[in-house]
């Protein structure tokens, strides 16, 4: 994997690339940039196709690593690294692949370079959802931090008492400030169904299935939900023909 950094304070430089040479062995810098200008000067003379990922810090001492997305189509993956979370919305916008509060966790540079590579791979392969490039990118907290989700991440939508929660597939639930409504209309219908009311799923959160009273269908999800779910009779025959590959509203 090759990289490249752009980070103005030295230490923060050295202790990021300490940690992928730990995560990868055989991790290859590129080029370490140390403010705006050397970095316009390297993007207006090098080929972006030599990097797998670029690490852009955000508040350089000349200006903002924004503004490079103002003058530089990036086809590579972009990871931010800041001490600030005010600039998520703004890392969302130029289409981040991830967003790194500093100081960084190792564990949290991993997931991010992973999940990078995962979208990069299925990229190649073709097999990302048909909306997922407009409607790929979430803000959500966690405490007092933001961190940006993507489909990939989520297993399902769940609505409890007005509130919209996303679960990621490891079972942590992160409120957000849109509703399941809003939800169904973003989302790769393919591969996510509204089940109830309640609740959005993946697919693959699906566990198993057990014909239930009325011609209903109970579900079982992964991670779990403390809680019954059950699909109406009313809509169990379009679920059905969903698992089948039918998507709702073309049958």
């Amino acid at each position: 994997m090759r990289v490249i950094i752009l980070e103005d304070e030295k230490l923060a430089s050295t202790r990021l690339i300490r940690m992928l040479k730990e995560l990868n062995p055989g991790i290859e810098v590129l080029a370490t940039l140390n403010n705006l200008e050397e970095a316009e000067q390297y993007f207006g003379h090098t080929k972006q196709e030599q990097a797998d990922i670029f690490f852009f810090d955000i508040q350089l001492g000349d200006g903002t690593s924004f503004e490079l997305f103002d003058k530089f189509k990036f086809d590579c993956p972009v990871i931010f690294t800041t001490a600030y979370d005010q600039f998520a919305l703004q890392a969302i916008k130029v289409r981040a692949s991830d967003y790194l509060l500093k100081p960084i966790k190792i564990e949290e540079l991993d997931h991010a370079i992973k999940h990078v590579l995962e979208l990069a791979t299925q990229k190649e392969e073709g097999s990302v959802d048909r909306q997922d490039v407009r409607n790929s990118r979430f803000l959500v907290k966690m405490g007092k931090s933001l961190k940006i989700l993507t489909l990939e991440d989520i297993a399902y939508f769940y609505s409890d008492q007005k509130i919209t929660l996303i679960f990621n597939w490891a079972g942590r639930k992160f409120p957000i400030d849109l509703s399941l409504n809003r939800f169904e209309e973003m989302l790769p219908p393919e591969t996510y169904f509204r089940l109830n009311r309640r609740l959005i799923v993946h697919l693959k959160a699906i566990d198993d299935m057990q014909v239930y009273s009325k011609s209903r269908i109970k579900i079982n999800l992964k991670p779990s939900l403390d809680e019954e779910i059950l699909v109406s009779t009313e809509k169990a025959g379009s679920f059905k023909r969903w698992l089948g590959g039918v998507i709702p509203g073309m049958e």
